[in-house]
């Protein structure tokens, strides 16, 4: 195993103040956050004393973000979900409804706001069925938009 230039540490890097402008390390030799790398391969290849759950890794070979969900030995492709960055909302008007089901199409869990049709926020009873799909419940027939993303 070649040596890695630069000071080599046993304990944290830190700073020498909170307003100290300069970082502390680079992210590949740093335990949980994010990172990239180049692919699945070097991602399930990070050691485990640098694993953290919840951290963020980026493969540059197609461009995916994933999330640690579990620690366990051996790390599997399991142990990583996909996160899907999308910040397009899906817009549906909807009119007289006392309940409507939207198949979105998304595969993932999804957020829902309700708009009446002055766009003020509305309670609603919303049920995520599965990864592609939702109904939301209205206590009266109500018109306006839900927004999903």
């Amino acid at each position: 195993m070649p040596l890695i230039q630069g000071v080599n540490i046993a304990a944290p890097v830190v700073p020498y103040s909170s307003e100290d402008v300069y970082p502390s390390h680079l992210a590949i030799w740093g335990k949980g956050g994010y990172r990239t790398v180049t692919d699945i391969t070097e991602r399930d290849g990070i050691k485990p004393q640098r694993l953290e759950l919840y951290m963020l890794v980026c493969t540059e070979s197609d461009g995916k973000m994933y999330r640690l969900v579990n620690i366990s030995d051996p790390l599997t492709p399991q142990n990583w979900e996909e996160v899907i960055l999308n910040n397009t909302p899906l817009e549906y008007p909807f009119e007289n409804q006392t309940m409507i089901q939207i198949e979105h199409n998304q595969d993932r869990l999804v957020n829902v706001r309700v708009l009446n049709t002055v766009g003020n926020p509305v309670e609603a009873d919303v049920q995520l069925i599965n990864h592609n799909t939702v109904t939301i419940g209205f206590s009266e027939v109500m018109s306006g938009t839900i927004i999903i993303n």
